[in-house]
This record gives C-alpha cells, sequence and structure tokens, in this order.
C-alpha cells in the first residue's frame, strides 16, 4: 500500500535539487567572469578611431574592454609605460618610445588636422602649435623648416593661443575635430600636406606579446578596416554638418522660408525625369547642400523653361538660386558666387565632315552661321570673340542642336561635357567636335545667389557646404566618355575602299591602318601625343611608382590675343619641345594649352624639367616673352590608380597653383604635388 504523503515529499527533493542546481551555476557564472579580466584601453575624449577598433576586437576575440580617458596624448602614454593600462592605439614609431613599450606593426593612418581661427593653408602658415609627446614638431620641421613651433598641452590650450595670436594655427589628431569645431574653429584636414606616417598599437614593455598579435590581426582585418575608414569619414561629416548648421543658427539666417531655385534642363547639369526628379551634377550638389545646410530648396524651373525666362527671373531677384552658372565679370555685378565647383572645356561643334581643316580658332569663324542660346555664357563669350557678328539665336540647347543637324547653322558652342552627354545618349547624331579649332575656353561653373541680404549671408555657408560634397564622384557620375564612333568610322572607310582585288584589299586596308593609327595618336601642331592616345594607354590605370603631371601654359589666351594665334602656336611648340627634351616618360598634348606627362623621375631630374620650364621665352617683333606654367604633381601609389581619378587630382592642384598666382619658378615640388615627392 502507497504512503499518502509520498507525492508531498518528493516534490520538496525536486524543489531543493533545483534550487541547489541555480545556486551552484550561478556560483559558477560569477566565478568564471571573476576570473575573465578586462582590459584596460587608454584614449583621449572622442578618439572615434581607437574604440572602432577596440570595439571590434572585444567582440571578435571575445575580450572584456573598459576605456580609460587621458587628458593628453602624453598622459596615454605615460598610462602604458607605468602598466595603469593595458592597450592603447594611434601611436607612431620611435626609438625612443620602443624603449618604454612594445609595438606592433602599424595598423592605420593618424588623421591629422589644422586649426584656426579662420580658414588658412598650412603653406601660409608662420608659427603652428604642436601637442606635447607627439611627433608631429619633427615632421613639419623635416617639411617646413621655416615654420615656428610652440608646444602645448591639452585642448584649452591650443585654444588660447589661437585666441591670443601667438600661433596661427595648431596641428592635432581626430579627437581634437569635436571640441575645437564646436567653438568655431576652422579644420583642415593635413594628410595631403605632410607626411603623416603610419600608426600601431603599444602595450606595457614585456606584456601581452600573443595577446597583442591577435589583436593586431584583427585591427588589420578588412572588415575592421573598412568600418575604420566609414566610421572616420562619417564621424568628420557630422561634426562638419553640425558645427555648419549651429553657425548659421548663431548668424540668425531665415532657414525656414523656402529657398527658390531654377535648374536649366542642360545635362550633364540638370536633367528633368519623367518621374519628376531632377539628376545631375548641379542638381546634386544644389540638393546636397541644401540637406547639410538645412534649408528647404524649392525648384520652381520645369524642363521645357527657357534659360532667358530662368536669367531673367533671376536677374529681377525673383528667385534665390541659378544653376548652372558660368562666372563672368558681367554676371558679378548682380550675383553672390559660390566657389566653381566645376570646369568644363568648351568646344565649337559641326555638322560631321563640314569644312574639315579650314579653321584653327574661334576668332576665324567670321563665314559661318553659328548658333546660340539666347542669354547664356556663351551668347556673351562669342559676342566678346567675335564683334560685329550676328549670331542665330534659340531657346534652348536641344533647338540649337537640331538647326545645326538640318544645316540651318553651321556652327555651335557647348561644354564637352554637355557634347559627350549627347554623344553618349545616342552616337550616331551626325556632329563632331571641330578638333582643329580644339578647346578655346575654360568655364567656371559655380552656384549664383541673388545679390540680396539673404544671398550675401548665405554664399559662404555653401561654399562651405560644397567642400563637404564628394564633387569628384559626382562629376564622374554624370560626365563620363562617350563611346566614341571611332570604330564604325573605321568600318564606313573600310568599305569605301573595297576593290575587286582581294591583295589589293589587303595592301589598302594594312596601309590605311598604319597612317591612321599614326595620325590618330600624334598631335599635329606640336608632335606629340594627343589625348586620344592619353586614353587608349592608359585605359586600364596608370601603374604604380609612375607620376602624372598636369602642364598648363599662364595666360596663353592673352597670348594668343595679344601676339596672334601663329605666336600662340609657336608657344605650344617651345614648351612641346622643352618637355621632349627633359622628360624621359610620356607625354601628351590633351588639347589647347594643358599636356599631361606620366612616368617615373627622380626629384632631382623633375626640379630641372620644371626649372627648364620656368625660364622659357620665345623673340617676338616687340621682344622677348616670358612663358610660364602651372603644374600639378601626383604620385600614383596604389597599383593601376585610375586615369581619370589622377588626372582630376593633378588638375585640381594645378588649379590651386595657378590661382595663388605662382608659378614653376617659385614654387617647391611639395607645394604642387598631392604629396611629399620620394627621391628615387
Amino acid at each position: 500500500m502507497r504512503s499518502t504523503g509520498s507525492k508531498p515529499i518528493f516534490f520538496f527533493k525536486w524543489l531543493f535539487l533545483l534550487a541547489t542546481s541555480v545556486v551552484v551555476s550561478s556560483f559558477s557564472v560569477s566565478a568564471w567572469a571573476q576570473q575573465q579580466p578586462t582590459y584596460k584601453i587608454a584614449i583621449e575624449s572622442d578618439d572615434i578611431v581607437s574604440r572602432t577598433i577596440f570595439d571590434r576586437v572585444g567582440d571578435t576575440l571575445d575580450l572584456s574592454i573598459r576605456y580609460v580617458y587621458y587628458p593628453s596624448f602624453s598622459a596615454v602614454l605615460d598610462a602604458i609605460a607605468s602598466s595603469e593600462a593595458d592597450f592603447a592605439a594611434n601611436v607612431t614609431y620611435t626609438p625612443a618610445r620602443a624603449e618604454r613599450f612594445d609595438y606592433s606593426s602599424p595598423t592605420n593612418i593618424e588623421y591629422t588636422y589644422l586649426f584656426s581661427l579662420t580658414p588658412i593653408q598650412f603653406a601660409q602658415v608662420n608659427t603652428v602649435g604642436i601637442p606635447a609627446g607627439t611627433i608631429y614638431g619633427e615632421l613639419i620641421k623635416e617639411a617646413y623648416p621655416d615654420i615656428d613651433q610652440l608646444t602645448y598641452y591639452g585642448t584649452q590650450e591650443a585654444k588660447n593661443l589661437l585666441r591670443l595670436g601667438r600661433v596661427d594655427a595648431v596641428v592635432d589628431a581626430i579627437n581634437q575635430l569635436k571640441p575645437m569645431l564646436s567653438d568655431g574653429f576652422d579644420a583642415e584636414l593635413l594628410n595631403d600636406d605632410l607626411s603623416i606616417r603610419p600608426v600601431s598599437l603599444i602595450v606595457p614593455k614585456g606584456q601581452h606579446a600573443e595577446l597583442l598579435r591577435q589583436v593586431e590581426q584583427v585591427a588589420k582585418s578588412a572588415d575592421v578596416q573598412k568600418a575604420l575608414r566609414e566610421q572616420v569619414q562619417q564621424y568628420q561629416f557630422d561634426l562638419l554638418q553640425q558645427s555648419l548648421r549651429d553657425d548659421i543658427t548663431r548668424a540668425s539666417i531665415d532657414t525656414q522660408s523656402p529657398l527658390l531655385v531654377k535648374l536649366e534642363n542642360l545635362a550633364p547639369f540638370n536633367h528633368y525625369q519623367a518621374n519628376g526628379d531632377i539628376v545631375g551634377i548641379t542638381a546634386d550638389v544644389v540638393m546636397r547642400s541644401c540637406d547639410i545646410l538645412q534649408l528647404t530648396c524649392q525648384v520652381l524651373s520645369t524642363a521645357d523653361e527657357s534659360w532667358q525666362s530662368m536669367y531673367d527671373d533671376f536677374k529681377n531677384g525673383e528667385i534665390d538660386l541659378l544653376g548652372p552658372l558660368t562666372v563672368s565679370q558681367e554676371r558679378q555685378a548682380f550675383t553672390n558666387f559660390v566657389t566653381p565647383h566645376y570646369f568644363p572645356e568648351a568646344i565649337m561643334v559641326k555638322r560631321k565632315g563640314y569644312k574639315h581643316g579650314v579653321y584653327n580658332n574661334v576668332s576665324e569663324l567670321i563665314v559661318e552661321r553659328i548658333g546660340v542660346v539666347r542669354g547664356d555664357f556663351f551668347d556673351e563669350l562669342l559676342s566678346y570673340l567675335l564683334p560685329q557678328k550676328a549670331l542665330h539665336y534659340f531657346r534652348n540647347a536641344d533647338d540649337m542642336v537640331n538647326a545645326l543637324i538640318k544645316d540651318q547653322i553651321d556652327y555651335i558652342p557647348l561644354d564637352r561635357a554637355n557634347y559627350n552627354f549627347m554623344m553618349r545618349k545616342d552616337d550616331s547624331l551626325p556632329i563632331e567636335n571641330d578638333e582643329e579649332i580644339g578647346p578655346f575656353y575654360r568655364s567656371d561653373i559655380a552656384l549664383g545667389l541673388a545679390m540680396n541680404d539673404r544671398g550675401k549671408a548665405l554664399a559662404p555657408f555653401f561654399e562651405r557646404a560644397l567642400s563637404m560634397i564628394d564633387m569628384p564622384s559626382i562629376i564622374n557620375r554624370y560626365d563620363k566618355q562617350p563611346n566614341w564612333r571611332s570604330t564604325f568610322d573605321l568600318q564606313q572607310e573600310f568599305s569605301q575602299r573595297v576593290t575587286t582585288s582581294l591583295i589589293l584589299l589587303f595592301i589598302v586596308a594594312v596601309v590605311t591602318a598604319l597612317y591612321l593609327n599614326h595620325i590618330a595618336k600624334v598631335d599635329n601642331l606640336t608632335g606629340i601625343y594627343n589625348r586620344r592616345a592619353l586614353m587608349r594607354r592608359f585605359s586600364k590605370g596608370i601603374p604604380e611608382d609612375n607620376m602624372l603631371i598636369y602642364l598648363d601654359i599662364d595666360k596663353f589666351k592673352r597670348i594668343n590675343d595679344t601676339y596672334g594665334h601663329s605666336f600662340g602656336d609657336e608657344v605650344l611648340k617651345r614648351v612641346a619641345n622643352q618637355i621632349r627634351q627633359d622628360w624621359l616618360g610620356h607625354a601628351y598634348r590633351i588639347g589647347g594649352d594643358e599636356f599631361v606627362l606620366i612616368g617615373r623621375h627622380t626629384v632631382n631630374g623633375l626640379d630641372t624639367m620644371l626649372q627648364s620650364l620656368g625660364s622659357l621665352s620665345l623673340e617676338h617683333e616687340t621682344g622677348e616673352i616670358e612663358i610660364s606654367v602651372s603644374i600639378g604633381v601626383v604620385n600614383v601609389e596604389e597599383h593601376k590608380s585610375s586615369l581619370d581619378e589622377v588626372m582630376v587630382k593633378a588638375d585640381s592642384l594645378m588649379y590651386r597653383m595657378k590661382r595663388t598666382s605662382q608659378t614653376t619658378k617659385k614654387t617647391p615640388l611639395n607645394e604642387i604635388s598631392e604629396r611629399p615627392l620620394n627621391n628615387s
């Protein structure tokens, strides 16, 4: 017979065992947690780089991480040297430091900034503040020995040095970006001005050797490197954007009233899509700037509105912003221009096959029928270049192109980017660029704000917003080179040469192919290679350890206008001959007065060539005429860098030099190069 109390007794035994198990398990977990070490990471405030690295390290290696904040970089190093902390990141190797702690191999770059009261270029600095305990002083002394240095301790002292005018600028790492921007200081990235050395992880001397190796591998992984780049870019953008928005608020600018905008329907600047969106270089710049500035930008224009209508509304103050707008002296009287963001070449376009090789310059088109869009910049420019000539006016670019095709006019001016867009869209159009005339003007494309108090107040903020936008990616998206019809044209020529004799056909084809290949690659004036040869040779990129030099003759248009185009041709030949004499690599004339050089060269050899180019002169009946050039130099350090990417960088450096009115005779190589050059 079962006892009636057996079930309750069994239940209480089971409950006791369960409770005992939970207590033992909890004790085991607690004991494991106590045994798991916590690693202290020495870090300064707002050090996004260190946090990104060690957050990923903790997750990947299942480590317990605790960040310990220190007031300065020197304090971080002291904490590691004394074993007060276990790890630190962003430390440049020096022999003296290697005696205090152990290093990993380099894991990342150090993002370094120049902070100042107002925007300033590093080359303009006379006295600079250097944070104590860093190697910035050595780097600056090596590259810029004439700049005086003052050492400071901590962010507050750096701010005081700037406000008291004791230094022109201070140098510091990315962790100082937030406190400096929040106090209204300007920040310029210095990594392209100084040879910033890579940085490593450090640990106390003789400690964590195996763990340091594991942490280093995680830090070097593709995931961490990508996350590091993205986090830093986003961090910089967020800080700059917030600083800009705060400054607008402090300036008491009305951001609630819509900014009235009109955008000309002209690809690749603006293209009105069927769904109502507007895309293009100018459209993207306007919309991204408005988003950064938290402005409501209201586009009032339509796809079929004429340029003249938009232009009149802008001049009459009925809209706030117009784009794209080519900068000119006349327009500056009623426009607050933002710094130009795009510089397309102007070319003359004709019907395919029309008067080949007849003209060399726009000024010679006296007897031709020339079309322009009424009121646009080419109307103003050609009226100046061809005085007293009656131009044929059209409402928009499409009407003008159609008139050219229908033989109602003979020539039209277009930006090369607009022409490229048309040919990509339909390469069967019976029009072509008159290569003999070539590019005859380089436009400065900008946003135009109305000449009123609001436009004047907003212009500098739009300039700051533009500096935050990735312009090369926008331009590359919309200004793509067309798939030229060379193969199609060669096939046509080949078909015209067909004869009944197969032997004659073969001979003619071979001779023709060789001849066309030669003339297609060589500039007929200077005898050096042309743009097409450049594009063909480096279509797959520029090999590493090469340099690209972008060269532009200063005031070439003035030379043509003053001494005549035949003398201008002699100037081009003189520069080309000097390049041939001194340059060991490939040389190309890519249009007008612009040359591109690609190859390997020593610093001394490059300096000799630049000095030769900087001392050119040519005899004229009025006397000896000096010739100067502006250049930009980019070293290719990554395997097979894109030609377009490198040319954009070199072109930007060249125009930076031109804008500051420098010449090769006065400019150190490091100031016209993307980064300091190696003497090898």
